[in-house]
């Protein structure tokens, strides 16, 4: 192994773990809310299942986002909010998923 290729491993194994997760999976936590409060019922439901996303996903992933631009599926924040929020009857957890799907998609 060349010495340039040991820097940059040595580089690499002293970035905390959490760091580099999403370069090979880009789930954040925007992506967790839209998972998780799928079907949600109530307010309390709602509010402990953002309590585990916050949990579940550093600060970092909450603000770095780049917006999605799917070839299939969902395109837009507003067709992402119709989508996800249809069966929902929690006004906490329908506010957290348009917020989740402008963070990810474009707005028209």
């Amino acid at each position: 192994m060349n010495i340039i290729a040991k820097y940059i491993t040595a580089i690499l194994l002293m970035i905390p773990l959490h760091a580099h997760c999403d370069w090979f999976d880009k789930k954040t936590y925007w992506h967790c809310l839209l998972t998780e409060l799928n079907d949600v019922q109530s307010d309390t439901v709602a509010q402990e299942l953002i309590d585990l996303c916050k949990d579940r996903y550093p600060f970092y992933t909450r603000i770095w986002i780049r917006k999605e631009s799917p070839i299939f599926g969902v395109k837009t924040a507003q067709a992402c909010t119709a989508h996800h929020g249809r069966d929902i009857n929690s006004e906490l957890a329908a506010r957290y998923i348009q917020s989740a799907c402008y963070k990810l998609y474009p707005d028209n």
